[in-house]
């Protein structure tokens, strides 16, 4: 069978064709859906789509993709990411044939673009991948709770004292659970989020990406943010996406003065719950490094599966050494930087990085 590669041009009845494909694919993810990349695009102008799609004879439909973005930067270089700021990612292939086609077509499409290098994420797709053609990193895990009790026998399954008890506690409290749906309550949790990364010595990912992300993934149910409120104060948030039968947690922020209270263990059960009763069947805790002990240690409480996020890069030196990024001053420097600076210049200083990021 003939088949061409080409890079996909957006229009609105493109979108609709593209989401029909990662809709019914198996390793399709939110991050894929046209939402995702109108998100990703309105909040970065250094970030800009090159989506490549495999097709076989004239006029057929898409049959394998991957979607690429040029990442531009005067400090980090320029370079095609698939996909910018995702946490699970995977090529949209289902051989080594397919996948290899796509990959000499980024190849090609970095060269023409002047691009350092090609950089591409997997959940699934790992194993497709020539070990000898790409550099292969796994600095991260994933850990997904599998939904398939009802939610009592799943808790039996949690960590008595780490999980369990600290859930009764935040039951006990008086904390209430809130789904944000108003601008007030949008800042509110926003303004969790940069005290919680600004304590973490995090950079702040910008107002605008929450923003439209919340714009573009609402509308179609993708998108739901909860809010833990005391004595009608907000002082935990969940940001979650959910798409076919996932549900991923992907950023949680709190108020450490009400940390004995357990507020994110009262949100995270929430959610679980919510999502067992709704019908999915994979509740996500979301990427983690793993040089992140202490994070590591909080999934793992809750009864999770854990798996390797591998990451390929070409050429192979442009692969980061496994665990170097955390331990070099430049990191270390930047946490303390922004530990010690204000609110204002740590939403500055976030700003800043994601222009760079990617």
């Amino acid at each position: 069978m003939t088949q061409r590669i080409e890079v996909l041009r957006f229009e609105s009845s493109v979108d609709d064709d593209w989401d029909r494909f990662v809709d019914g694919h198996p390793y399709g993810l939110l991050c894929h859906t046209s939402a995702w990349r109108h998100a990703l695009e309105r909040s970065f102008e250094h970030i800009e789509a090159r989506f490549l799609v495999l097709r076989g004879d004239t006029g057929a439909s898409i049959r394998a993709a991957l979607p690429l973005f040029r990442v531009r930067s005067r400090l980090t270089g320029r370079r095609l990411v698939s996909i910018p700021f995702a946490t699970l990612c995977d090529p949209l292939v289902r051989s080594r044939e397919e996948l290899r086609a796509l990959l000499d077509a980024a190849l090609a499409l970095s060269a023409g673009e002047r691009c350092a290098y090609v950089r591409v994420r997997t959940f699934r797709a790992g194993p497709l991948f020539d070990p000898c053609r790409m550099a292969r990193t796994d600095d991260n895990l994933c850990h997904q709770l599998m939904l398939d009790q009802p939610p009592d026998r799943l808790m039996s399954c949690f960590h008595r004292s780490c999980v369990r008890q600290p859930i009764r506690r935040a039951l006990n409290s008086g904390l209430r659970a809130v789904e944000v749906e108003t601008p007030d309550q949008f800042r509110a949790c926003f303004s969790l989020y940069l005290n919680t990364r600004r304590r973490l010595g995090l950079p702040v990912q910008p107002l605008r990406f929450f923003r439209h992300l919340w714009a573009e993934l609402a509308p179609v149910g993708g998108f739901q943010l909860l809010m833990a409120e005391y004595d009608q104060r907000p002082v935990s948030c969940l940001l979650l996406f959910r798409y076919k039968d996932r549900v991923s947690a992907e950023f949680e922020a709190y108020d450490d003065a009400y940390i004995p209270l357990s507020p994110n263990h009262f949100l995270f059960w929430h959610a679980i719950r919510s999502a067992c009763e709704n019908g999915y069947r994979v509740f996500d805790f979301g990427r983690t490094s793993a040089a992140n002990e202490g994070l590591l240690a909080f999934k793992r409480r809750w009864g999770t599966e854990e798996a390797p996020l591998s990451e390929f890069f070409a050429p192979a030196e442009a692969a980061p050494k496994p665990g170097s990024w955390p331990a070099t001053w430049e990191y270390r420097l930047a946490q303390t930087v922004i530990r010690h600076c204000p609110a204002a210049a740590a939403r500055s200083l976030g700003g800043f990085c994601y222009h760079h990021l990617g």
